[in-house]
């Protein structure tokens, strides 16, 4: 009888212990969701969901990461103009963003291209640009950006693009942030 006792009141707090655990981020990567969006990701530090636009934002360096969702229809195009350096730095250049390397993300079964360089704003800031493009059942850019010289390391900023993952069941066209 104590035995059975014993084995019961294990099994009652490792149930209890379980769902303690359940509760808290221990097992979270930190993954949100990018609300008006079809994306999830994982911010880097001291990035949060902006309430101004579709993205990740630190208010205090003026740190972005925007996310903008493109029509099924223009994935074939996008894919094509962000498929090479060759074919996306002119049409980077001509918005004003000077392209000074490349790198590789690996996404799925496949591979994003990232463009790093720099754009100048309005008042002569110069703001660190990345720019990579996603494609699944739509086409999704997302674009990081922040005053030179940055917070984020390249590695960090690689990380956050690395952890976007296409959430489509949980898009909603009407949900904007407050």
């Amino acid at each position: 009888m104590f035995n059975r006792v014993k084995f019961g009141f294990g099994r009652v707090l490792l149930l209890c212990m379980l769902f303690a655990l359940a509760g808290c981020d221990l097992f979270s990567d930190g993954r949100v969701q990018i609300p008006t969006s079809i994306i999830s990701m994982v911010p880097p530090p001291n990035y949060t969901i902006s309430q101004r636009f579709p993205g990740l934002e630190n208010t205090n360096v003026d740190g972005s990461f925007t996310i903008n969702v493109f029509p099924q229809q223009s994935s074939e195009a996008l894919g094509e103009l962000f498929g090479s350096r060759e074919r996306a730095e002119p049409t980077l250049n001509n918005r004003g963003i000077h392209v000074e390397g490349v790198e590789t993300i690996p996404f799925e079964d496949s591979k994003i291209l990232l463009f790093r360089g720099w754009q100048a704003s309005e008042d002569d800031v110069e703001y660190e640009k990345w720019i990579g493009v996603f494609i699944k059942e739509r086409p999704v850019m997302v674009a990081f950006q922040e005053p030179r010289p940055g917070i984020l390391t390249k590695a960090q900023v690689m990380e956050a693009f690395a952890s976007v993952r296409f959430d489509v069941q949980v898009h909603d066209q009407t949900t904007r942030p407050q």
